[in-house]
């Protein structure tokens, strides 16, 4: 049998335990790491530490899978929520997905999230029957697929602030997977994982509403 030292063997150890990496492949990667320059390596165990510290799992993680009935429930299983009236389940770009008719939402009920945020979401673009399209809406603001004033283009909503909107439109008729990144230096839209464009406005992250307004102070309701 092979003998590693002790440090050496917990850190065999601890890539063994990553889904799909046996115990060969684990000691490649740990004599991977032991090759590396001391300050690469640093970077490397500072880079977990630091993705483990900051970022957090949404409490409201949706397949929209179920494909038939009125509740969806969350990856975990912890929650579930009402289809609103009006919306159906249709073909999504993986099973299942859900076809807001332009009058049904989902309230989720959930306190926006502070600080640093990232929501996405698979999209397929139709005409809007109101002034805009929200996604997903909040306390103080919101996410749009077309934002106020039918531009066309995806925005983000600041509630007696701003309505201010991404350099892009989502295409009619077609799946395209929309990630928004936001922090204290505005948010970030990414289309099918390529950046696309950046603003300077940030909110919290909205999780009271998907496909619909959260302030009852505006003029329509923002159906998609």
């Amino acid at each position: 049998m092979q003998y590693l030292p002790p440090a050496l063997e917990r850190l065999v150890e601890q890539f063994a335990r990553l889904p799909g990496i046996g115990r060969k492949t684990a000691q490649r990667l740990a004599f991977f790491v032991l090759s590396l320059p001391e300050e690469e390596a640093a970077a490397f165990a500072d880079a977990i530490v630091s993705a483990k510290a900051s970022i957090h799992c949404c409490p409201v993680c949706q397949n929209f899978d179920e494909g038939e009935g009125t509740q969806i429930t969350d990856t975990s299983g912890a929650h579930s929520f009402t289809l609103g009236d009006g919306i159906t389940w249709t073909d999504g770009k993986m099973g299942s997905g859900l076809d807001f008719s332009g009058a049904g939402r989902i309230e989720l009920g959930y306190r926006d999230l502070d600080k640093n945020w990232t929501v996405g979401l698979w999209v397929n673009r139709r005409e809007s029957v109101e002034h805009n399209a929200v996604l997903m809406s909040g306390a103080t603001g919101e996410i749009k697929l077309d934002q106020y004033q039918n531009t066309g283009k995806v925005g983000v909503t600041a509630y007696g602030v701003e309505d201010a909107t991404f350099d892009y439109s989502a295409p009619m008729g077609e799946w395209v997977h929309l990630t928004f990144v936001s922090n204290d230096q505005g948010t970030t839209l990414y289309v099918n994982g390529v950046e696309q464009d950046h603003i300077d406005l940030a909110i919290n992250g909205p999780m009271n509403r998907i496909g619909g307004n959260n302030s009852v102070n505006l003029a329509g309701g923002g159906f998609l």
